[in-house]
């Protein structure tokens, strides 16, 4: 334990105006985004405050000094979309003596095309590090923290009359999911077995538009519950761990745009974000995998 370094690893966030075309770029696999893309995700993220916000330019800063006090031992956070982030956090590890990383994705449910892009990138950097070795916590959706900080986020909306639950995770191309879609499905009967809920529904989110991704999308969810004469649509995004563009712009702006257009009430469950009984979870399977 004492050559463990602990690696956080997330997608990243811009946090100026000027970071959108290499944050889209390196989303993009290398492609250039036009100025009409930068501004329409520039938009997004004006409507959200991001620039103004150290609360959602730091948060997984955040989430990493909470896990490091749980774990007491030293936790480093790496961005996938962010210029250099785990050379540089490879670089501290390497400096500091560290011999082997424990590598952590905050996305709890693992899938080819999302955690697996992770892993194959910090496994190329770390061909310049042969003393180091590592080894990857898959997904942590099955930790009993996780389970029970969705819970405990959901049961004010329960009992609010004809309400529906929407489920929503990421979507990824369904040829690279791997068991994605089957865990983000068992997570919701837990969830809604642990909690009481009778009347829910799964949905995918952030898609690009075209064909092969996984679904259904949540705003096809939200045009058939409203055919179906639902009155409250109550938000459950557990495919993401923390405030940011894709909650507080797909969930709270365009997604309460269809629900209100159609008659319905819009709720969301809170995120985690620093929640210690849900930052738990991934101190658990850290734990767990020290103790193997």
């Amino acid at each position: 334990m004492n050559n463990t370094a602990v690696l956080l690893l997330s997608f990243g966030t811009p946090r100026t105006p000027e970071d959108l075309v290499s944050y889209m770029t390196s989303i993009r696999g290398g492609r250039i985004p036009t100025e009409r893309d930068v501004a329409v995700l520039r938009q997004r993220y004006d409507a959200i405050h991001q620039w103004d916000s150290l609360t959602l330019q730091t948060m997984v800063e955040h989430q990493k000094f909470v896990l490091q006090d749980l774990l007491n031992i030293p936790v480093y956070a790496a961005y996938l979309h962010i210029s250099n982030s785990m050379e540089t956090a490879l670089k501290i590890i390497s400096e500091q003596g560290y011999t082997h990383i424990i590598g952590i994705v905050t996305s709890p449910f693992y899938s080819t095309a999302g955690t697996g892009a992770y892993e194959r990138k910090l496994d190329s950097l770390l061909a310049n590090y042969p003393k180091i070795t590592v080894e990857y916590i898959k997904e942590w959706w099955e930790q009993p923290s996780f389970l029970s900080y969705w819970c405990d986020a959901v049961a004010p909306y329960i009992g609010e009359g004809d309400g529906l639950f929407v489920y929503s995770a990421h979507s990824v191309p369904e040829h690279r999911m791997g068991n994605y879609k089957n865990s983000i499905i068992e997570a919701a009967h837990r969830i809604s077995g642990k909690a009481g809920i009778g009347n829910w529904k799964l949905a995918f989110q952030s898609a690009p538009p075209r064909d092969g991704w996984l679904g259904p999308s949540v705003e096809s969810m939200i045009n058939e519950s409203l055919r179906e004469g639902t009155k409250r649509i109550i938000f459950v995004p557990f495919g993401f761990v923390s405030d940011h563009v894709e909650v507080l712009y797909d969930n709270d702006v365009e997604c309460r745009k269809l629900v209100e257009a159609g008659g319905a009430v819009y709720n969301r469950a809170p995120m985690p974000n620093g929640n210690l009984i849900f930052m738990q979870a991934m101190a658990s399977a850290i734990t767990e995998r020290l103790e193997m």
